[in-house]
């Protein structure tokens, strides 16, 4: 916080509205301040869809549409309240009496916690983006390497079937996501991907157009 609010990630939300100068179409951007209602209706989708990519990170891309709730309905929000709700209490009543729920519980303080920066929806680039992931998963990652342990534990073919699981985890992650660089291949081919995915995105849309 020591550069100011509006230096923490470096960019803020603009609406643009379009004009006529010297017969070319332009546009006049202006900061887009969301009242603190609209920011916490939309932040349970927003973690609906960090959830999302870490169960399928061949989801992974330059945008994801996820855009500010402005009139909650089912799909926008509820939906989305309800999973969260739904993963929380499951988790609270599989995980309550279990021996290693200090390492669980660690480890969902540690994803929201990780993840809190990015909530901030006002000042970031757009509302889900891959790489304000990457430090949460890593308690993802600490959950899978704890259950697939607790698996080998029960015996030898327990094990194998916890390392043929591993394996094939990597491998289907690993295919996946070959089939997805193409994205990244240019910076045409990335901004393309990114209008077909978010095309409300001034953001998108400017840098295509350049």
């Amino acid at each position: 916080m020591v550069l100011g609010r509006d230096l923490v990630f470096g960019f803020l939300h603009h609406t643009a509205t379009p004009r006529f100068a010297h017969g070319m179409l332009v546009f006049n951007h202006k900061p887009a301040n969301h009242p603190a209602g609209q920011i916490l209706a939309t932040i349970p989708r927003v973690l609906a869809w960090y959830l999302k990519l870490l169960a399928a990170p061949w989801l992974a891309g330059p945008g994801h549409g996820v855009r500010f709730v402005t009139a909650p309905h089912f799909g926008n929000f509820y939906a989305p309240l309800a999973i969260l709700a739904a993963i929380a209490a499951a988790g609270f009543a599989l995980f309550r009496n279990s021996p290693r729920r200090n390492l669980y519980l660690f480890c969902a303080a540690w994803w929201l916690i990780t993840l809190a920066p990015a909530l901030s929806l006002n000042q970031i680039v757009s509302l889900v983006q891959d790489r304000y992931v990457y430090l949460p998963s890593f308690a993802f990652c600490v959950l899978l390497a704890e259950w697939a342990f607790q698996l080998a534990c029960e015996g030898a073919t327990a094990a194998r079937v916890a390392a043929a699981c591993a394996t094939a985890i990597v491998l289907l992650n690993a295919v996946a996501l070959w089939r997805a660089e193409p994205i990244w291949r240019s910076d045409l081919s990335m901004w393309r991907d990114c209008v077909n995915t978010a095309p409300d995105s001034l953001r998108c849309r400017g840098a295509l157009a350049n």
